[in-house]
């Protein structure tokens, strides 16, 4: 190979080298796996969810307490929510409790079950304040013995607990 042809070889590796550097350093930064955290970190839950107060309804046996979203956070899927009914009764769910997330006009789209700890549907969808959690707890009466329906977060964006009284 001839000297030139040699020197413009390495020229224009060196050149190509210089550009692909440029590219990187003038490329932006990667978005934040976490939406509305600018670092990218976890997020205390803070006030982005709030339940309003519930109200209860009952058919024969069967006790139900819905509780209406008030605020709900971006992005939050409800299979990084897990859920306690917990108070100075020392509530126990049974077979029969089971809490649904509701959208009205479209139906249940995500379903808790105490007796697995997990949801059963919907894992994948988003929080918002469209929504309604309906707890029924069957045959147990929790009306007016001071219980918490207590909602934690511990997904991989935000994290905290916030309660609503069960009337």
């Amino acid at each position: 190979m001839h000297r030139w042809a040699y020197l413009g070889v390495v020229t224009g590796v060196a050149v190509g080298l210089a550009f692909a550097g440029m590219a990187i350093w003038w490329s932006p930064a990667p978005s934040s796996p976490c939406p509305g955290s600018s670092s990218g970190g976890v997020a205390p839950l803070g006030s982005s969810v709030a339940f309003g107060t519930a109200n209860e309804a009952i058919r024969g046996a069967d006790h139900w307490y819905n509780f209406t979203i008030e605020s709900g956070g971006s992005g939050i899927p409800w299979g990084g929510v897990s859920v306690r009914v917990v108070g100075p009764a020392n509530t126990t769910p049974t077979s029969q409790w089971n809490l649904t997330v509701t959208i009205s006009g479209v139906g249940i789209v995500a379903a808790y079950s105490f007796p697995r700890g997990g949801w059963s549907l919907g894992g994948t969808v988003e929080l918002s304040s469209t929504q309604t959690l309906v707890l029924l707890t069957g045959d147990s009466n929790l009306t007016s013995r001071g219980d918490l329906l207590n909602v934690a977060f511990d997904g991989a964006c935000i994290q905290g607990l916030t309660s609503a009284n069960i009337p």
